[in-house]
């Protein structure tokens, strides 16, 4: 069980980081659950992208609505990993 637990938290993590990531790639002052969501989507060891992928579902569409939305967050010309906020949301 505990193995359960660790591989879920190392997942988490990853996302999170990943999260961080592709906001600081779109510019935005603060990670938001879009970023969280578009993590998922990317990485193909998510329990969302396996979950998508046992349902047969294309998620090209939905990851293109996930990056539009993310783009018409607020921007910021200077932003780093050590600036950037998490969002409340």
């Amino acid at each position: 069980m505990n193995g359960i637990f660790e591989k879920l938290t190392n997942n988490m993590s990853e996302s999170i980081e990943s999260a961080v990531s592709l906001a600081l790639h779109n510019k935005n002052q603060e990670v938001e659950p879009i970023h969280f969501l578009w993590a998922q989507l990317t990485n193909s060891n998510s329990v969302l992208n396996q979950i998508f992928n046992k349902m047969n579902i294309n998620k090209v569409a939905i990851e293109l609505d996930v990056k539009s939305l993310s783009e018409k967050l607020p921007k910021a010309s200077s932003l780093s990993k050590e600036n950037i906020r998490i969002s409340r949301n």
